[in-house]
């Protein structure tokens, strides 16, 4: 029997707060409504969020990164940009479906097809995906999701907007993994019924390396970065309040506090470094050497990260899971 969701996290009122602010297109050119932010702009409002709360944090750069590959390869394809026109104009959130049961992983092996002759006679598309994870579907106005063209001599791997209008769907097991529940992961059964032309004309793995990557790298990056600066600022506060000054304790936290904040500085330098090489690829997809520098600021800055929580603990003891 399915598990259902796990009750509304403590994110939703900050979610709420960036819709409300436009926050949600940042992104986005205004051509098509958004704010027309670059991306500086975009990794700052992330790591400020992420040191509201990791969760909204996680939820927001997932979003934006959907959102800017939305707007990155939406251009000259009328279905597309008009659904993006609408969900900035609402609001609206963006989620991934690029996972599947069958793939291990693989984001570029999808088990889902559909037969490019057999579409129905209003031109939708009817296909199920089986995903094992994906982060606040049941909050989420629309979906990226990828799927599998048969065609001769081999299937090609596509990309579809799907609107939440376009699809049915249902919880199939909550992940209750520390970390994962606050971004509401959870394995998802998507029944797609969509109209052909919210198909991407790129194949998928182009707009994957060229964007959707690389965004998801910098902006969890980011939002690690931005949750790491929170737990320093909590550690700071409490050896200002809780210890007497000039006290040997104070002054053994306060060294630690200083080392921890080292490893923050390397966390967004990192960050900075591959941010700048990316912006000077674009548009273009990222060579080996940049794929290998996104993906390493995505692997340090999340060890890092479990570093400086790990660390903070030493400081604040058991309080700092309340905190």
């Amino acid at each position: 029997m399915a598990r259902p969701p796990p009750p509304p996290p403590p994110s939703d009122p900050i979610l709420d707060e960036l819709r409300a602010a436009g926050a949600l297109a940042l992104c986005v050119p205004r051509a098509w409504g958004g704010g027309g932010a670059g991306l500086d702009e975009t990794l700052c409002l992330l790591a400020e969020t992420g040191a509201r709360d990791g969760s909204a944090g996680l939820v927001l750069a997932m979003h934006l990164s959907q959102a800017l590959t939305l707007a990155r390869h939406a251009a000259g394809q009328p279905a597309l940009e008009a659904a993006l026109e609408a969900l900035c104009a609402g609001g609206g959130l963006i989620a991934s479906a690029t996972s599947e049961k069958t793939s291990g992983g693989d984001i570029f092996a999808t088990g889902c097809f559909y037969d490019p002759g057999a579409a129905g006679a209003d031109g939708r598309l009817r296909f199920v995906k089986h995903s094992p994870n994906i982060s606040y579907a049941d909050r989420a106005d629309a979906f990226l999701v990828t799927v599998m063209e048969r065609r001769a001599p081999r299937p090609r791997q596509r990309l579809l907007l799907a609107r939440r209008g376009d699809l049915d769907l249902r919880c199939d097991r909550v992940n209750r993994l520390m970390g994962m529940q606050g971004m509401l992961n959870a394995a998802w059964t998507l029944r797609v019924d969509a109209p052909r032309d919210q198909l991407f004309a790129a194949p998928y793995p182009l707009i994957a390396r060229a964007s959707m990557t690389p965004a998801t790298h910098l902006f969890w990056a980011a939002t690690w970065c931005g949750m790491a600066g929170g737990l320093l600022a909590k550690a700071r506060d409490f050896v200002k309040r809780e210890l007497a000054q000039a006290s040997p304790e104070q002054a053994e936290m306060q060294a630690l506090n200083s080392r921890l904040r080292d490893r923050l500085g390397i966390m967004q330098a990192l960050l900075r470094d591959a941010a700048r090489a990316w912006q000077a690829a674009c548009p273009e997809a990222p060579d080996f050497a940049l794929a290998a520098q996104l993906n390493r600021v995505k692997t340090e800055c999340s060890e890092l990260l479990v570093h400086i929580a790990t660390d903070v603990l030493k400081i604040l003891g058991l309080r700092g899971y309340a905190l």
